[in-house]
């Protein structure tokens, strides 16, 4: 199915990305209190899906 859209340079970037936002997660959580975090985390998941349904209704039309 996607066998035609690698991108090694994207893969890494992605990879290193997504490794480096667990390591600063990780010790930001130490400081951050528990309720502010959970809260932004919340906010930040309701904005991306939002962006998901607006694309998806968008594409579809």
């Amino acid at each position: 199915m996607f066998s035609h859209s690698n991108d090694p340079a994207l893969l890494r970037d992605l990879i290193l990305g997504g490794v480096g936002g667990v390591i600063a997660g990780t010790f930001s959580a130490k400081f951050i209190p528990k309720r502010p975090l959970r809260f932004a985390l919340w906010v930040w998941l309701l904005i991306i899906g939002a962006q998901f349904l607006y694309t998806n209704l968008v594409s579809t039309h």
